[in-house]
């Protein structure tokens, strides 16, 4: 395999639309800037030049074209729920940021411990739930208009990226929070209180 060869191959990592517009013509310009270079230090930078921009624009079109489709075609019912779940995790963040930022701003009374399980526990949960809801509902109707299966419908990156960004995050989020380890460390027990997440974490890599 020739380095344009290879070029070439590397292109249709690009989106479709923007293969079929311009990976021809960009492959061709390529061949002929390297057939008309003078020397081989001149053909070695141009190789160079043409391959090291390829995983940035790659990168960009990609999800310049998942951007526009999420906003243009995924089901309005999707969107929203995407919104709704990710300001669900809102709090968890701010709260990790003021616990960083200014640990003793933060209350550690037994009603305000309520609190604080509440924001890093419960709702974090409420959004992956919220999010596997979503897609089940987006599935079910497909399903109704004969349209992918499950898994074709989850694997739909273009379409529902931010749906699965959020997801992954709520849960690893309730899952990292509820989990024995993390909490046994700040608590001395299972879940009763979640303090300090700077506490938990260094707890943890000790382990």
């Amino acid at each position: 395999m020739n380095l344009l060869t290879l070029y070439a191959k590397i292109l249709s990592a690009y989106p479709k639309s923007f293969q079929e517009r311009y990976a021809d013509e960009m492959t061709q310009t390529l061949e002929d800037m390297v057939h008309d270079a003078s020397s081989s230090p001149q053909r070695l930078k141009i190789w160079t030049a043409a391959f090291a921009e390829l995983p940035v624009q790659i990168t960009k079109s990609n999800f310049a074209v998942a951007g526009q489709a999420f906003s243009e075609e995924t089901p309005g019912y999707v969107k929203r729920n995407t919104q709704l779940s990710a300001s669900l995790l809102l709090p968890f963040v701010l709260l990790l940021m003021l616990n960083e930022l200014r640990p003793s701003a933060l209350p550690l009374t037994p009603s305000w411990t309520d609190i604080y399980q509440f924001l890093a526990i419960v709702l974090p949960a409420l959004a992956f739930l919220l999010c596997a809801t979503t897609i089940l509902r987006w599935w079910s109707l497909g399903r109704r208009n004969h349209s992918a299966k499950m898994t074709v419908n989850i694997a739909d990156i273009r379409h529902n990226w931010p749906l699965l960004v959020v997801s992954i995050l709520a849960l690893m989020i309730a899952v990292f929070m509820l989990g024995h380890d993390s909490v046994h460390c700040v608590a001395g027990n299972p879940i009763t209180v979640v303090r300090n997440p700077t506490a938990t974490l260094h707890c943890i890599a000790q382990d």
